[in-house]
C-alpha cells in the first residue's frame, strides 16, 4: 500500500470497531478501539508473521488500557489503574488466546511510560521512579525491580525501542545505556556499548526535554524546542542538512529543526517531530500526565 486507505476491523458479531490509538511494530501494529457495545477498549494486534495476518483480539481479561507503547518486537499498553500490559510477540504468536494478565509496579506505584526493547522492558512510574523487567521468551509476564543506576535521579522521559535506552531527568540531564554499534548512544566513537546507565556528557550544554530511542538512531528535544540527533543516517532520519546519508554521527548534533519542537518519536530509519504545541490526544509513546 502506497497511499493512505482507508480500513476498518469487526469484532465476531461484525460490528465495526471505533479506533483510538495505533502503535507501529516492526512487523505490525497493535490497535486500540472501543468495544462495539461502548463497555471498555480492546487491543488487537496485527502481525504479518501471526495468525497469518488476520487481526488477533487479545484477552486482557478486565484491564482497561489508555495509552499505547510500542518497541521493534514486543509492544504493550497501560491500564487506568497504573499497570503494564506487555504484548510479547513470541507469546501471542505461539498462543494467540491466551490471557494477557496486567503486571503493577512494586510499592504500589503506577506507570506513566514504557520503553519496550528486546531482551527487556523498562517502564517509569508517576513518582520518577524507573522499573525493569527482563523479558522471558514466549511470556508476557514481568518482574519488576527498580533501577538502581537511575535511583538517585528525578526522571520525566524513558523511551526505547530496539537494543538502546535513554532516560531524561527532570533537571534536562540524559542516561543511556545498551548498544551504541552506530553512535546512538552520543558517547562517541569507539564504545560499543554500556551496561548501565551513563549520562551523556556531550549534552552537557543543553536542557533536554524527552528523549527517542529508535532502533538505531536517537533524537533529543531540548526545552528551548531544538532537536539533536545521533546514529545512524541510512535515510536522513538524522534530520541533518549537512550529513550525508549512510553516514553515522557518533556525539548528538543540532538538526535542522532549531525551535518550536513539542515531542519526537524515532523509529526505525525515520523519524517523526511535533512542531507547535503538544502530539495529538491518544498519541502513541507519549507519557500519561495524569490519571482520572
Amino acid at each position: 500500500i502506497d497511499h493512505f486507505t482507508e480500513f476498518c476491523i469487526k469484532d465476531g458479531s461484525g460490528r465495526q470497531l471505533d479506533p483510538v490509538s495505533a502503535a507501529c511494530c516492526f512487523c505490525g501494529t497493535l490497535y486500540m478501539f472501543r468495544k462495539s457495545d461502548g463497555m471498555g477498549k480492546q487491543l488487537v494486534l496485527c502481525d504479518e508473521y501471526i495468525n497469518g495476518g488476520t487481526p488477533v483480539f487479545l484477552d486482557i481479561g478486565n484491564s482497561e488500557p489508555v495509552s499505547l507503547f510500542s518497541g521493534r518486537l514486543h509492544s504493550s499498553a497501560i491500564s487506568d489503574r497504573g499497570e503494564v500490559i506487555f504484548i510479547n510477540r513470541s507469546s501471542v504468536k505461539n498462543s494467540p488466546n491466551s490471557r494477557i494478565a496486567a503486571v503493577s509496579l512494586p510499592n504500589g506505584e503506577k506507570a506513566s511510560s514504557v520503553a519496550c526493547c528486546n531482551d527487556s522492558v523498562i517502564v517509569l512510574s508517576s513518582n520518577g521512579r524507573v522499573f525493569e523487567s527482563p523479558v522471558t521468551e514466549g511470556s508476557s509476564a514481568l518482574k519488576f525491580s527498580e533501577v538502581f543506576d537511575l535511583s538517585g535521579q528525578e526522571i520525566v522521559s524513558v523511551s526505547g525501542t530496539h537494543e538502546h535506552f535513554l532516560a531524561v531527568s527532570k533537571e534536562g540531564r540524559v542516561f543511556c545505556r545498551g548498544s551504541n554499534d552506530y553512535g546512538q548512544l552520543g558517547l562517541g566513537e569507539g564504545i560499543g556499548s554500556v551496561s548501565s546507565f551513563t549520562e551523556i556528557s556531550s549534552l552537557g550544554g543543553y536542557k533536554i526535554r524527552s528523549a527517542s530511542a529508535g532502533f538505531c538512531h536517537s533524537l533529543f528535544v531540548t526545552r528551548e524546542g531544538k532537536v539533536l540527533s545521533c546514529g545512524e543516517n541510512w535515510r536522513g532520519e538524522l534530520l541533518l542538512s549537512s550529513v550525508p546519508r549512510d553516514e553515522r554521527v557518533y556525539t548528538p548534533t543540532a538538526t535542522t529543526i532549531t525551535s518550536d519542537a513539542s515531542f519526537c518519536i524515532a523509529g526505525a530509519y525515520v523519524s517523526v517531530v511535533f512542531i507547535g504545541g503538544n502530539p495529538p490526544p491518544n498519541t502513541p509513546n507519549a507519557m500519561i500526565q495524569q490519571y482520572h
